[in-house]
């Protein structure tokens, strides 16, 4: 096995004038992973745009809006092409943007499903670089790959879960986002067994597609209702449904 590759992270401490100042701090938010609109072709930069959400979007999550010290971004953007530079800057609307090399041949020979070491390999690429260049915190950004990488470059999460005591029923939002998709499955247990689950809705795998599609579970009346951010009803559902042959 080779050796554990150290990467230099750029200082904290501004040092542009006589007397160092701290930089703002700000709470780091989003990945992006793309490839180079201008090298590539529409259908393959909109399709690699789509596949690689799942991951940055797990990454995102395991994160937390960490805080570091930055200057002027709060987002990272990874862009694969021909010829990337050698430093990451920072450009329009508070972002940092790294390049790194995007084996087009390789991607277009491979499934998607073979692809998540791919990915892990640019984003890796990328952070290295903005790690150099701007401190970002490169520990927490790897770890977050490696720690997809164990879970089988799987992305699933409960979005909510919320007891309903009058009838004794568990409802779970569960989210699943892969390279292709996104699912969210409405699910009801009581006590201890699943007496519902439904998948109710499917959208291509981007937040903002599905991202303010819902928000809450909650009990109305008769109904369980699953609400949009608008607080508009995504899905309805009878209790009556869910408790017969379940009481």
């Amino acid at each position: 096995m080779g050796s554990t590759k150290r990467i230099k992270i750029a200082p904290i401490w501004s040092t542009s004038g006589p007397n160092q100042t701290r930089e703002t701090v700000m709470r780091l938010k989003h990945i992006y992973l793309y490839v180079n609109l201008e090298e590539y072709p529409k259908e393959l930069a909109t399709a690699f745009g789509f596949a690689t959400r799942y991951f940055c979007n797990f990454i995102e999550r395991q994160i937390g809006g960490l805080k570091f010290d930055a200057k002027g971004f709060s987002k990272i953007c990874i862009q694969g092409c021909h010829d990337p530079e050698k430093s990451s800057k920072i450009v329009s609307e508070r972002a940092l943007l790294a390049t790194v090399p995007f084996d087009q041949a390789r991607y277009l020979a491979s499934a998607p499903y073979e692809r998540s070491e791919m990915y892990a390999a640019m984003l890796k690429a990328g952070f290295e670089q903005a790690a150099r260049d701007f401190g970002v915190p490169y520990g927490a950004l790897e770890k977050a790959i490696q720690e997809f990488r164990n879970q089988g470059f799987k992305n699933e999460w409960i979005h909510q879960r919320k007891l309903f005591r009058p009838l004794n029923v568990q409802a779970y939002l569960c989210c699943s986002l892969n390279s292709e998709k996104f699912f969210l499955t409405l699910t009801l247990e009581r006590e201890g067994k699943t007496v519902y689950s439904k998948l109710i809705l499917e959208t291509l795998p981007d937040e903002m597609i599905f991202g303010y599609r819902f928000k809450e579970v909650v009990m109305m009346g008769d109904d369980i209702i699953v609400k949009d951010k608008f607080g508009d009803p995504a899905f309805t559902l009878n209790i009556a449904d869910v408790l017969v042959g379940n009481s």
